[in-house]
């Protein structure tokens, strides 16, 4: 197996966990911390991992390229944000993270359809298919859970035009 695949397979491991505990310290019925308190202790964690892995690192030197540093401040920076939305999501009442991960996971679709527009990393012809379907499932999976977008109520409704 291919070290990025490995790697690629642990990130999502780490990123489902993260979930469950986000859920359980964010959710009322549960520890039912603030967002804020919960991002603020998620801070402290990430620095930690951030700075181990950073200090571990043979070399490591701030760029001197300013595009490199705004990309790099930016992406720190979307991503914290969606992190924020996702807490704020699960404090909400009736938030069940069997139906917000799938919504929030459509992030992939996100990545392929931007890595394809801007950086022109088009799947290989064999792979084309396997895009495609993963892309549809990942839509459905994350609005199956939603009753206005539910397949059988499409259906009814189509049936009677």
């Amino acid at each position: 197996m291919e070290s990025w695949l490995i790697y690629g397979l642990g990130a999502a491991l780490c990123f489902g966990i993260n979930s469950i505990i986000n859920k359980v310290l964010t959710s009322p019925s549960h520890i039912g911390l603030s967002s804020a308190s919960t991002a603020f202790l998620f801070l402290i964690g990430t620095a930690i991992a951030l700075g181990g892995y950073f200090f571990t690192q043979k070399t490591y030197a701030v760029p001197s390229n300013n595009l490199a540093i705004l990309l790099g401040i930016l992406a720190g920076f979307i991503w914290a944000f969606g992190f924020i939305l996702t807490l704020v999501a699960l404090n909400a009442e009736k938030a069940d993270i069997a139906r917000l991960a799938p919504i929030y996971n459509m992030n992939t679709l996100v990545a392929v359809f931007l890595g394809i527009l801007l950086l022109h990393e088009l799947p290989m012809s064999g792979d084309m298919l396997k895009v495609v379907t993963g892309s549809i499932l990942i839509v459905m999976g994350a609005f199956s859970s939603h009753e206005e977008f539910k397949v059988e109520k499409f259906y009814i409704l189509n049936s009677s035009i």
